[in-house]
Protein backbone atom coordinates (compact mmCIF):
# COMPACT_ATOMS: atom_id res chain seq x y z
CA UNK A 1 0.00 0.00 0.00
CA UNK A 2 1.45 3.48 -0.74
CA UNK A 3 2.29 5.86 1.71
CA UNK A 4 -1.01 8.26 1.63
CA UNK A 5 0.28 11.88 0.47
CA UNK A 6 0.42 15.29 1.79
CA UNK A 7 -3.10 16.48 1.18
CA UNK A 8 -4.68 13.19 3.10
CA UNK A 9 -3.22 11.52 6.08
CA UNK A 10 -3.94 7.82 6.09
CA UNK A 11 -6.63 6.95 8.30
CA UNK A 12 -8.57 3.79 9.18
CA UNK A 13 -11.94 2.64 10.58
CA UNK A 14 -14.75 5.01 11.59
CA UNK A 15 -14.86 7.91 9.43
CA UNK A 16 -16.62 11.04 12.03
CA UNK A 17 -17.60 14.15 11.36
CA UNK A 18 -15.55 17.29 12.57
CA UNK A 19 -17.42 19.76 15.40
CA UNK A 20 -17.95 22.62 12.70
CA UNK A 21 -19.28 20.48 9.46
CA UNK A 22 -22.86 20.52 8.74
CA UNK A 23 -24.92 18.50 10.98
CA UNK A 24 -26.85 14.94 9.65
CA UNK A 25 -30.09 16.21 9.70
CA UNK A 26 -29.28 18.75 7.23
CA UNK A 27 -29.64 17.86 3.64
CA UNK A 28 -26.04 17.40 2.49
CA UNK A 29 -25.23 14.05 2.46
CA UNK A 30 -21.37 13.75 2.53
CA UNK A 31 -17.89 11.31 1.93
CA UNK A 32 -17.75 10.95 5.11
CA UNK A 33 -21.20 10.48 5.99
CA UNK A 34 -20.89 7.33 3.81
CA UNK A 35 -17.69 6.17 4.91
CA UNK A 36 -19.53 5.86 8.42
CA UNK A 37 -22.38 4.17 7.34
CA UNK A 38 -21.72 0.67 9.33
CA UNK A 39 -22.25 -1.23 6.08
CA UNK A 40 -19.28 0.64 4.62
CA UNK A 41 -16.92 0.17 7.94
CA UNK A 42 -17.34 -3.29 7.73
CA UNK A 43 -15.33 -3.12 4.28
CA UNK A 44 -12.50 -1.35 6.67
CA UNK A 45 -11.93 2.07 4.40
CA UNK A 46 -8.73 3.62 4.63
CA UNK A 47 -8.70 7.11 3.28
CA UNK A 48 -5.43 7.95 1.05
CA UNK A 49 -5.77 11.12 -0.31
CA UNK A 50 -7.99 14.32 -0.05
CA UNK A 51 -9.04 13.69 3.76
CA UNK A 52 -9.57 17.50 4.16
CA UNK A 53 -12.36 17.13 1.62
CA UNK A 54 -14.67 13.99 2.64
CA UNK A 55 -16.88 16.89 3.75
CA UNK A 56 -17.58 17.41 -0.21
CA UNK A 57 -21.37 16.79 -0.45
CA UNK A 58 -22.53 13.62 -2.91
CA UNK A 59 -25.79 13.74 -4.59
CA UNK A 60 -25.93 10.19 -5.93
CA UNK A 61 -23.48 6.52 -5.95
CA UNK A 62 -22.50 5.27 -9.01
CA UNK A 63 -20.96 1.80 -9.54
CA UNK A 64 -19.17 -0.33 -12.24
CA UNK A 65 -15.99 -1.03 -14.51
CA UNK A 66 -16.65 1.26 -17.40
CA UNK A 67 -13.65 1.95 -19.60
CA UNK A 68 -15.00 6.08 -20.44
CA UNK A 69 -16.16 6.14 -16.81
CA UNK A 70 -15.62 10.46 -16.80
CA UNK A 71 -17.77 10.66 -19.85
CA UNK A 72 -21.23 9.50 -17.99
CA UNK A 73 -20.61 11.22 -14.90
CA UNK A 74 -22.98 14.17 -14.41
CA UNK A 75 -20.79 15.90 -11.51
CA UNK A 76 -21.59 15.10 -7.90
CA UNK A 77 -21.68 11.31 -7.80
CA UNK A 78 -19.51 9.24 -5.33
CA UNK A 79 -18.03 6.05 -7.62
CA UNK A 80 -17.42 2.75 -6.12
CA UNK A 81 -15.16 0.53 -8.30
CA UNK A 82 -12.71 -2.31 -8.61
CA UNK A 83 -10.68 -0.59 -10.88
CA UNK A 84 -10.88 -3.38 -13.53
CA UNK A 85 -10.73 -1.83 -16.52
CA UNK A 86 -7.88 0.32 -14.98
CA UNK A 87 -4.39 0.68 -17.69
CA UNK A 88 -1.44 -0.30 -15.97
CA UNK A 89 0.52 2.38 -17.11
CA UNK A 90 1.20 5.34 -14.85
CA UNK A 91 0.14 8.17 -17.26
CA UNK A 92 -3.16 6.64 -18.33
CA UNK A 93 -3.83 6.12 -14.28
CA UNK A 94 -3.43 9.65 -14.07
CA UNK A 95 -5.28 10.85 -16.67
CA UNK A 96 -8.10 8.49 -16.08
CA UNK A 97 -7.91 10.42 -12.07
CA UNK A 98 -7.56 14.11 -13.99
CA UNK A 99 -11.07 12.85 -16.35
CA UNK A 100 -13.19 11.56 -13.18
CA UNK A 101 -12.17 15.56 -11.09
CA UNK A 102 -13.03 17.04 -14.30
CA UNK A 103 -16.02 15.93 -14.29
CA UNK A 104 -16.62 17.15 -10.90
CA UNK A 105 -16.72 13.48 -9.54
CA UNK A 106 -17.05 13.75 -5.63
CA UNK A 107 -14.71 11.15 -4.26
CA UNK A 108 -13.31 7.72 -5.35
CA UNK A 109 -13.81 4.43 -3.61
CA UNK A 110 -11.73 1.29 -4.65
CA UNK A 111 -12.55 -2.26 -3.83
CA UNK A 112 -9.36 -4.39 -3.54
CA UNK A 113 -9.59 -8.04 -4.43
CA UNK A 114 -8.29 -9.61 -7.37
CA UNK A 115 -8.31 -7.21 -10.11
CA UNK A 116 -6.69 -4.64 -7.60
CA UNK A 117 -4.78 -5.77 -5.16
CA UNK A 118 -3.04 -2.30 -4.23
CA UNK A 119 -3.53 0.83 -5.25
CA UNK A 120 -1.12 2.34 -8.02
CA UNK A 121 1.28 5.21 -6.71
CA UNK A 122 0.10 7.09 -9.87
CA UNK A 123 -3.51 6.78 -8.56
CA UNK A 124 -2.81 8.00 -4.89
CA UNK A 125 -0.54 11.18 -6.08
CA UNK A 126 -2.75 12.53 -9.10
CA UNK A 127 -6.07 12.38 -6.42
CA UNK A 128 -3.51 14.27 -4.27
CA UNK A 129 -2.76 16.59 -7.09
CA UNK A 130 -6.75 17.10 -7.98
CA UNK A 131 -7.47 17.21 -3.90
CA UNK A 132 -9.84 14.13 -4.79
CA UNK A 133 -11.03 11.94 -2.22
CA UNK A 134 -9.60 8.50 -2.72
CA UNK A 135 -10.55 5.50 -0.38
CA UNK A 136 -9.62 2.19 -0.35
CA UNK A 137 -11.95 -0.91 1.38
CA UNK A 138 -9.68 -3.47 2.21
CA UNK A 139 -12.84 -6.01 2.55
CA UNK A 140 -15.48 -6.96 0.24
CA UNK A 141 -18.57 -5.33 0.94
CA UNK A 142 -22.50 -5.43 -1.09
CA UNK A 143 -22.50 -2.23 -2.96
CA UNK A 144 -25.97 -2.85 -4.13
CA UNK A 145 -26.81 -2.60 -0.40
CA UNK A 146 -24.17 0.23 -0.15
CA UNK A 147 -26.19 2.80 -2.96
CA UNK A 148 -29.65 1.91 -1.95
CA UNK A 149 -28.39 2.85 1.52
CA UNK A 150 -26.77 6.28 0.37
CA UNK A 151 -30.16 7.37 -1.97
CA UNK A 152 -32.74 6.44 0.61
CA UNK A 153 -31.26 8.38 3.01
CA UNK A 154 -30.32 11.50 0.74
CA UNK A 155 -33.93 11.21 -0.80
CA UNK A 156 -35.08 11.21 2.73
CA UNK A 157 -33.08 14.21 3.93
CA UNK A 158 -34.28 16.38 0.95
CA UNK A 159 -37.65 15.67 1.79
CA UNK A 160 -37.15 16.68 5.69
CA UNK A 161 -35.24 19.92 4.07
CA UNK A 162 -38.84 20.58 2.11
CA UNK A 163 -41.07 19.50 4.93
CA UNK A 164 -38.81 22.36 7.34
CA UNK A 165 -38.80 24.92 4.39
CA UNK A 166 -42.94 24.51 4.43
CA UNK A 167 -43.03 25.28 8.29
CA UNK A 168 -40.55 27.63 7.82
CA UNK A 169 -43.20 29.38 5.44
CA UNK A 170 -45.92 28.57 7.41
CA UNK A 171 -44.18 30.22 10.41
CA UNK A 172 -43.00 33.34 8.48
CA UNK A 173 -47.00 33.73 7.09
CA UNK A 174 -48.55 33.54 10.57
CA UNK A 175 -45.66 36.38 11.35
CA UNK A 176 -46.92 38.79 9.20
CA UNK A 177 -50.62 37.77 9.72
CA UNK A 178 -50.23 38.70 13.59
CA UNK A 179 -48.68 42.38 12.91
CA UNK A 180 -44.75 41.33 11.95
CA UNK A 181 -43.26 43.80 9.84
CA UNK A 182 -40.09 43.31 7.79
CA UNK A 183 -37.60 43.81 10.55
CA UNK A 184 -39.63 40.38 12.15
CA UNK A 185 -39.29 38.27 9.10
CA UNK A 186 -35.99 39.21 8.50
CA UNK A 187 -35.26 38.48 12.39
CA UNK A 188 -37.00 34.94 12.23
CA UNK A 189 -34.95 34.06 8.85
CA UNK A 190 -31.60 35.17 10.25
CA UNK A 191 -32.53 33.07 13.49
CA UNK A 192 -33.25 30.18 11.39
CA UNK A 193 -30.27 30.06 9.70
CA UNK A 194 -27.93 30.86 12.17
CA UNK A 195 -26.16 34.12 9.81
CA UNK A 196 -26.98 37.40 9.29
CA UNK A 197 -29.77 38.46 6.48
CA UNK A 198 -30.12 42.12 4.76
CA UNK A 199 -32.98 42.91 2.20
CA UNK A 200 -30.99 45.59 -0.01
CA UNK A 201 -31.96 47.91 -2.77
CA UNK A 202 -29.34 49.17 -6.04
CA UNK A 203 -26.71 47.69 -3.64
CA UNK A 204 -27.62 49.39 -0.66
CA UNK A 205 -29.00 48.09 2.74
CA UNK A 206 -32.92 48.94 3.28
CA UNK A 207 -33.33 46.38 6.66
CA UNK A 208 -30.40 43.96 8.53
CA UNK A 209 -31.23 41.18 11.25
CA UNK A 210 -28.87 39.06 13.31
CA UNK A 211 -29.19 35.60 14.33
CA UNK A 212 -28.30 36.35 18.26
CA UNK A 213 -26.48 39.36 18.79
CA UNK A 214 -26.59 42.69 16.90
CA UNK A 215 -23.63 43.40 14.93
CA UNK A 216 -25.06 45.76 12.45
CA UNK A 217 -21.49 47.58 11.63
CA UNK A 218 -19.82 44.70 10.85
CA UNK A 219 -22.90 43.47 8.55
CA UNK A 220 -22.79 46.48 7.37
CA UNK A 221 -19.03 46.41 6.48
CA UNK A 222 -19.16 42.68 5.04
CA UNK A 223 -22.10 43.97 2.77
CA UNK A 224 -20.13 46.68 1.15
CA UNK A 225 -16.73 43.80 0.70
CA UNK A 226 -19.80 41.77 -0.48
CA UNK A 227 -20.52 44.35 -3.34
CA UNK A 228 -17.15 45.34 -4.20
CA UNK A 229 -16.32 41.82 -4.57
CA UNK A 230 -13.43 41.78 -2.20
CA UNK A 231 -11.08 38.93 -1.21
CA UNK A 232 -12.23 38.59 2.21
CA UNK A 233 -15.97 38.65 1.34
CA UNK A 234 -17.98 35.82 2.49
CA UNK A 235 -20.03 33.10 0.99
CA UNK A 236 -23.09 34.92 0.07
CA UNK A 237 -27.04 33.36 -1.02
CA UNK A 238 -29.55 35.82 -2.49
CA UNK A 239 -32.73 35.65 -3.87
CA UNK A 240 -34.69 38.86 -5.73
CA UNK A 241 -37.61 40.06 -3.72
CA UNK A 242 -40.18 41.49 -5.34
CA UNK A 243 -42.00 44.81 -4.90
CA UNK A 244 -44.71 46.63 -6.64
CA UNK A 245 -44.50 44.52 -9.72
CA UNK A 246 -41.25 44.45 -10.34
CA UNK A 247 -39.31 41.24 -9.98
CA UNK A 248 -35.91 42.38 -9.36
CA UNK A 249 -36.80 45.86 -7.02
CA UNK A 250 -34.38 44.44 -4.00
CA UNK A 251 -32.06 41.78 -2.86
CA UNK A 252 -32.35 39.86 -0.11
CA UNK A 253 -29.02 38.31 0.82
CA UNK A 254 -28.05 35.40 3.94
CA UNK A 255 -23.89 36.17 5.05
CA UNK A 256 -21.75 33.26 6.08
CA UNK A 257 -20.47 35.23 8.82
CA UNK A 258 -21.74 32.61 12.09
CA UNK A 259 -21.33 29.52 10.19
CA UNK A 260 -21.03 28.03 6.52
CA UNK A 261 -23.99 28.59 3.99
CA UNK A 262 -25.65 25.07 4.49
CA UNK A 263 -28.12 23.45 1.66
CA UNK A 264 -31.24 24.57 3.43
CA UNK A 265 -30.59 27.94 4.02
CA UNK A 266 -31.25 28.39 0.18
CA UNK A 267 -34.66 26.71 1.02
CA UNK A 268 -35.03 28.93 3.72
CA UNK A 269 -34.27 32.00 1.71
CA UNK A 270 -36.83 31.19 -1.15
CA UNK A 271 -39.43 30.58 1.48
CA UNK A 272 -38.69 33.79 3.19
CA UNK A 273 -39.01 36.14 -0.04
CA UNK A 274 -42.81 35.92 -0.75
CA UNK A 275 -43.29 36.70 2.53
CA UNK A 276 -40.72 39.51 2.83
CA UNK A 277 -42.46 40.88 -0.22
CA UNK A 278 -46.21 41.13 1.79
CA UNK A 279 -44.42 42.15 4.44
CA UNK A 280 -42.31 45.18 3.02
CA UNK A 281 -45.38 46.42 1.14
CA UNK A 282 -47.13 46.79 4.81
CA UNK A 283 -43.88 47.97 6.14
CA UNK A 284 -42.77 50.38 3.99
CA UNK A 285 -46.49 52.07 3.55
CA UNK A 286 -46.85 52.12 7.40
CA UNK A 287 -43.36 53.31 7.89
CA UNK A 288 -43.61 56.34 5.19
CA UNK A 289 -47.23 57.33 6.93
CA UNK A 290 -46.01 57.61 10.03
CA UNK A 291 -42.73 59.42 9.11
CA UNK A 292 -44.87 62.36 6.92
CA UNK A 293 -47.43 62.26 10.19
CA UNK A 294 -44.60 62.73 12.89
CA UNK A 295 -43.10 65.39 10.21
CA UNK A 296 -46.44 67.01 9.21
CA UNK A 297 -46.72 67.76 12.90
CA UNK A 298 -42.90 68.82 13.91
CA UNK A 299 -43.47 71.21 10.19
CA UNK A 300 -46.42 72.59 12.38
CA UNK A 301 -44.92 73.49 15.27
CA UNK A 302 -42.26 75.16 13.66
CA UNK A 303 -45.08 77.29 12.42
CA UNK A 304 -45.72 79.91 15.12
CA UNK A 305 -49.77 80.65 13.74
CA UNK A 306 -50.88 77.12 13.07
CA UNK A 307 -50.39 75.45 16.41
CA UNK A 308 -51.19 76.43 20.36
CA UNK A 309 -49.82 74.57 23.46
CA UNK A 310 -53.16 72.36 24.18
CA UNK A 311 -53.27 71.28 20.46
CA UNK A 312 -49.55 70.24 19.99
CA UNK A 313 -49.84 68.61 23.40
CA UNK A 314 -53.09 66.80 22.21
CA UNK A 315 -51.27 65.79 18.44
CA UNK A 316 -47.94 64.96 20.20
CA UNK A 317 -49.91 62.64 22.70
CA UNK A 318 -51.66 61.36 19.52
CA UNK A 319 -48.66 59.82 18.44
CA UNK A 320 -46.60 58.77 20.81
CA UNK A 321 -45.92 61.23 23.16
CA UNK A 322 -48.00 60.29 25.93
CA UNK A 323 -45.44 61.44 28.80
CA UNK A 324 -45.81 64.73 30.79
CA UNK A 325 -41.81 66.57 31.04
CA UNK A 326 -40.59 69.71 32.13
CA UNK A 327 -38.48 70.32 29.44
CA UNK A 328 -38.52 69.10 25.52
CA UNK A 329 -35.35 69.40 23.71
CA UNK A 330 -35.46 69.53 19.69
CA UNK A 331 -32.66 67.71 17.40
CA UNK A 332 -31.95 67.75 14.00
CA UNK A 333 -29.29 65.26 11.51
CA UNK A 334 -28.15 65.13 8.45
CA UNK A 335 -25.69 63.45 6.62
CA UNK A 336 -22.00 64.91 6.23
CA UNK A 337 -21.38 66.51 3.29
CA UNK A 338 -19.68 64.04 0.64
CA UNK A 339 -22.69 61.33 1.91
CA UNK A 340 -25.10 62.04 -0.47
CA UNK A 341 -28.20 62.01 0.35
CA UNK A 342 -31.35 59.64 1.84
CA UNK A 343 -34.76 59.69 0.39
CA UNK A 344 -37.91 59.16 1.70
CA UNK A 345 -37.60 55.31 2.26
CA UNK A 346 -34.18 55.12 3.82
CA UNK A 347 -35.06 58.13 6.22
CA UNK A 348 -38.58 56.33 7.24
CA UNK A 349 -36.05 53.23 8.18
CA UNK A 350 -33.63 55.55 10.34
CA UNK A 351 -36.87 56.69 12.03
CA UNK A 352 -38.35 53.35 12.78
CA UNK A 353 -34.55 52.44 14.15
CA UNK A 354 -34.42 55.77 16.45
CA UNK A 355 -37.97 55.55 17.65
CA UNK A 356 -37.50 52.03 19.01
CA UNK A 357 -34.01 53.01 20.72
CA UNK A 358 -35.30 56.12 22.25
CA UNK A 359 -38.32 53.43 23.29
CA UNK A 360 -36.21 51.09 24.42
CA UNK A 361 -34.71 53.75 26.42
CA UNK A 362 -38.75 54.91 27.71
CA UNK A 363 -37.62 58.52 26.53
CA UNK A 364 -40.55 60.14 24.91
CA UNK A 365 -40.25 61.82 21.74
CA UNK A 366 -41.08 62.84 18.42
CA UNK A 367 -39.31 61.66 15.46
CA UNK A 368 -39.70 62.38 12.05
CA UNK A 369 -38.49 63.72 8.79
CA UNK A 370 -39.01 67.49 7.64
CA UNK A 371 -37.38 69.70 4.49
CA UNK A 372 -38.49 69.04 0.58
CA UNK A 373 -35.29 69.37 -1.54
CA UNK A 374 -33.02 68.83 1.41
CA UNK A 375 -34.54 65.95 3.98
CA UNK A 376 -33.49 65.38 7.18
CA UNK A 377 -34.25 63.94 10.52
CA UNK A 378 -35.69 66.29 13.47
CA UNK A 379 -36.11 64.89 16.73
CA UNK A 380 -38.15 66.03 20.20
CA UNK A 381 -37.00 64.82 23.14
CA UNK A 382 -39.08 65.09 26.60
CA UNK A 383 -36.34 65.08 29.73
CA UNK A 384 -37.80 65.36 33.65
CA UNK A 385 -34.84 67.82 33.98
CA UNK A 386 -32.47 70.26 32.17
CA UNK A 387 -29.82 68.92 33.38
CA UNK A 388 -30.28 65.44 31.15
CA UNK A 389 -29.78 67.50 27.89
CA UNK A 390 -26.14 66.57 27.23
CA UNK A 391 -26.81 62.93 27.82
CA UNK A 392 -29.83 62.61 25.80
CA UNK A 393 -27.72 64.30 23.04
CA UNK A 394 -24.29 61.82 23.73
CA UNK A 395 -27.29 59.23 23.19
CA UNK A 396 -29.51 60.26 20.37
CA UNK A 397 -26.95 61.19 18.30
CA UNK A 398 -25.11 58.11 18.79
CA UNK A 399 -28.95 56.14 18.19
CA UNK A 400 -29.09 58.37 15.04
CA UNK A 401 -25.56 57.50 13.48
CA UNK A 402 -25.97 53.33 14.18
CA UNK A 403 -29.63 54.03 12.25
CA UNK A 404 -28.05 55.73 9.60
CA UNK A 405 -25.06 52.75 9.22
CA UNK A 406 -27.50 50.31 8.81
CA UNK A 407 -29.38 51.80 6.01
CA UNK A 408 -25.75 53.27 4.65
CA UNK A 409 -22.62 51.89 5.78
CA UNK A 410 -19.72 54.25 5.83
CA UNK A 411 -22.32 57.48 6.15
CA UNK A 412 -21.34 59.75 8.69
CA UNK A 413 -23.74 62.08 10.06
CA UNK A 414 -24.02 65.58 11.41
CA UNK A 415 -26.46 66.22 14.57
CA UNK A 416 -27.19 69.44 15.68
CA UNK A 417 -28.97 70.12 19.31
CA UNK A 418 -31.01 72.98 20.19
CA UNK A 419 -31.64 74.23 23.76
CA UNK A 420 -34.07 72.99 25.98
CA UNK A 421 -37.27 74.29 26.21
CA UNK A 422 -40.69 74.56 28.75
CA UNK A 423 -43.15 74.50 25.95
CA UNK A 424 -44.06 72.98 22.77
CA UNK A 425 -44.06 76.96 21.26
CA UNK A 426 -40.53 77.21 22.42
CA UNK A 427 -39.62 73.82 21.54
CA UNK A 428 -41.33 74.90 17.92
CA UNK A 429 -38.84 77.67 18.01
CA UNK A 430 -35.82 76.04 18.47
CA UNK A 431 -35.91 73.41 15.96
CA UNK A 432 -36.45 75.65 13.62
CA UNK A 433 -33.14 77.23 14.65
CA UNK A 434 -31.58 74.18 15.15
CA UNK A 435 -32.32 72.65 11.86
CA UNK A 436 -31.51 76.25 10.40
CA UNK A 437 -28.30 75.52 11.77
CA UNK A 438 -27.33 72.64 10.09
CA UNK A 439 -25.88 73.64 6.97
CA UNK A 440 -23.87 75.65 8.46
CA UNK A 441 -22.81 72.81 11.31
CA UNK A 442 -22.00 70.42 7.89
CA UNK A 443 -19.41 72.70 7.13
CA UNK A 444 -18.06 73.05 10.72
CA UNK A 445 -15.32 70.19 12.56
CA UNK A 446 -16.92 66.94 13.13
CA UNK A 447 -18.35 66.12 16.80
CA UNK A 448 -20.32 63.89 18.11
CA UNK A 449 -23.09 66.44 18.21
CA UNK A 450 -23.39 70.66 17.65
CA UNK A 451 -24.60 72.76 20.55
CA UNK A 452 -26.76 75.43 18.73
CA UNK A 453 -28.23 76.74 21.71
CA UNK A 454 -26.33 79.87 21.93
CA UNK A 455 -25.05 82.29 19.29
CA UNK A 456 -22.47 81.08 17.15
CA UNK A 457 -20.18 82.81 14.38
CA UNK A 458 -20.38 80.23 12.20
CA UNK A 459 -24.20 80.29 11.70
CA UNK A 460 -23.79 84.03 11.44
CA UNK A 461 -21.60 84.07 8.68
CA UNK A 462 -23.41 81.25 7.19
CA UNK A 463 -26.71 82.81 7.24
CA UNK A 464 -24.25 86.18 5.15
CA UNK A 465 -22.73 83.79 2.90
CA UNK A 466 -24.65 84.74 0.05
CA UNK A 467 -24.31 89.03 0.89
CA UNK A 468 -22.17 90.67 -1.58
CA UNK A 469 -20.71 93.04 1.44
CA UNK A 470 -19.20 89.62 3.26
CA UNK A 471 -17.41 88.77 0.10
CA UNK A 472 -16.20 92.24 -1.00
CA UNK A 473 -14.92 92.03 3.12
CA UNK A 474 -12.80 89.40 2.70
CA UNK A 475 -11.86 90.47 -0.77
CA UNK A 476 -10.33 93.53 0.81
CA UNK A 477 -8.60 92.11 4.04
CA UNK A 478 -7.11 88.96 2.75
CA UNK A 479 -6.23 89.91 -1.47
CA UNK A 480 -2.67 90.94 -1.13
CA UNK A 481 -1.76 87.64 1.06
CA UNK A 482 -4.08 85.29 -1.24
CA UNK A 483 -2.02 86.88 -4.02
CA UNK A 484 1.43 86.19 -2.32
CA UNK A 485 0.94 82.62 -1.50
CA UNK A 486 -0.80 82.16 -4.74
CA UNK A 487 2.88 82.85 -6.22
CA UNK A 488 4.52 80.32 -4.22
CA UNK A 489 6.31 82.52 -1.61
CA UNK A 490 5.45 80.95 1.68
CA UNK A 491 2.21 80.58 3.89
CA UNK A 492 1.79 84.17 4.86
CA UNK A 493 -2.37 82.99 5.14
CA UNK A 494 -1.96 79.83 7.23
CA UNK A 495 0.17 81.62 9.53
CA UNK A 496 -2.28 84.82 9.86
CA UNK A 497 -4.75 82.22 10.73
CA UNK A 498 -3.05 80.63 13.14
CA UNK A 499 -1.68 83.67 14.50
CA UNK A 500 -5.33 84.59 15.12
CA UNK A 501 -6.72 81.47 16.28
CA UNK A 502 -3.82 82.33 19.47
CA UNK A 503 -5.10 85.65 20.10
CA UNK A 504 -1.90 87.26 18.66
CA UNK A 505 0.20 85.95 21.56
CA UNK A 506 3.16 85.26 18.98
CA UNK A 507 5.13 82.49 21.59
CA UNK A 508 1.97 80.13 21.17
CA UNK A 509 1.60 81.04 17.66
CA UNK A 510 5.32 80.23 16.87
CA UNK A 511 5.08 76.41 18.61
CA UNK A 512 1.46 76.10 16.49
CA UNK A 513 3.65 76.84 13.29
CA UNK A 514 6.47 75.02 14.94
CA UNK A 515 8.87 78.24 13.72
CA UNK A 516 11.36 79.82 15.50
CA UNK A 517 9.99 83.14 16.89
CA UNK A 518 12.36 85.09 14.49
CA UNK A 519 10.96 82.94 11.74
CA UNK A 520 7.38 83.82 12.88
CA UNK A 521 8.48 87.97 13.49
CA UNK A 522 10.09 87.85 9.61
CA UNK A 523 6.35 86.27 8.48
CA UNK A 524 3.92 88.99 10.76
CA UNK A 525 6.31 91.88 9.39
CA UNK A 526 5.63 90.40 6.01
CA UNK A 527 1.63 90.10 6.31
CA UNK A 528 1.42 93.74 8.06
CA UNK A 529 3.33 95.35 5.57
CA UNK A 530 0.99 93.91 2.64
CA UNK A 531 -1.97 94.34 4.43
CA UNK A 532 -0.84 98.02 5.57
CA UNK A 533 -2.10 96.73 8.97
CA UNK A 534 -1.13 97.21 12.76
CA UNK A 535 -0.88 93.21 13.81
CA UNK A 536 -1.01 94.78 17.50
CA UNK A 537 -3.99 96.08 17.15
CA UNK A 538 -6.93 94.52 18.61
CA UNK A 539 -9.84 95.98 16.10
CA UNK A 540 -7.47 95.05 13.05
CA UNK A 541 -6.63 91.43 14.43
CA UNK A 542 -10.56 90.33 15.09
CA UNK A 543 -11.11 92.03 11.56
CA UNK A 544 -8.70 90.06 10.10
CA UNK A 545 -10.14 86.41 12.26
CA UNK A 546 -13.55 87.42 11.34
CA UNK A 547 -12.23 87.51 7.00
CA UNK A 548 -10.29 84.08 7.94
CA UNK A 549 -13.68 82.64 8.99
CA UNK A 550 -15.22 83.61 6.51
CA UNK A 551 -13.26 82.72 3.71
CA UNK A 552 -12.83 79.76 5.05
CA UNK A 553 -16.54 79.01 5.32
CA UNK A 554 -17.19 79.90 1.89
CA UNK A 555 -14.56 77.57 0.99
CA UNK A 556 -11.42 79.69 -0.14
CA UNK A 557 -14.25 81.37 -2.69
CA UNK A 558 -14.15 86.00 -2.24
Amino acid sequence: MPPACRLGLRSSGVVTHDPGEVPLHDAVFTIADVLALPLVREGVPEVLAGEAHLTRAIRWVHSGEFPDMPAVLKGGELLLTHGLTLSTRSDRQRRYVADLARAGLAGLVIELGPGMKRVPSALVEEACAQELPLVVLQQPIPWVEVTEAVHRTIVSRQGDVLERGQRLHDRFAALVASGADVADVLHALATSVGNPVVLTRDGEIIYSASAEHDHAHQVASTWEAVVRDLPHAPDVASVPVAVAGDPHWGLVSLLALDRPLRPFDRVALERAVPILALAFRHTHEELTLTARDHGEFLDALMDDAELDEPHAYLRAAKIGFAARTSWLVPFAANLAPGAGQLDERHWAVVERDLRRELASRQAPAVVGTVGHQQRHVAVVAGLDAAEQRAATAEAIAEAVRQAVRRTRSSAEVVVCVGPAAASWSQAGRGLRETIDALPAMRQAPARPWHDVSGPDLRRLLWALRGERALAEFVERRLAPLQAHDARGRGELLRTLEVYCAHGGRKAEAARALHLERQSLYKRLARIATLLDADLDDEDTLLGLHLALRAQRLLGGRT
